[in-house]
């Protein structure tokens, strides 16, 4: 089964905020295996996890997501959460 982008609004998954200038975000399995990562302001994770060149789908499940950013007062912040997939 091919990763592919679904015509829904809910399809992709980022953290929002006001302010963000850099941001390193990663999404981690329940076993604490990192499935994604990025440093895009723009970004966000489609549920697929990338292994050994090819995209595929993860399972239905409960991620955990990390959050480092710098807003636009220059000060460093991090934050946790939970993302729930379900196709």
């Amino acid at each position: 089964m091919r990763c592919k982008p679904y015509r829904c609004k809910n399809d992709y998954w980022k953290p929002d905020g006001f302010g963000v200038k850099e941001i390193n975000w990663f999404i981690f399995d329940r076993w604490g295996l990192q499935i994604y990562k990025t440093n895009g302001v723009d970004d966000a994770w489609d549920g697929c996890m990338e292994h050994e060149g090819k995209r595929n789908p993860v399972q239905d499940d409960v991620y955990v997501w990390l959050a480092n950013w710098k807003d636009s007062e220059g000060k460093f912040n991090s934050r946790t959460g939970r993302v729930t997939l379900i196709r």
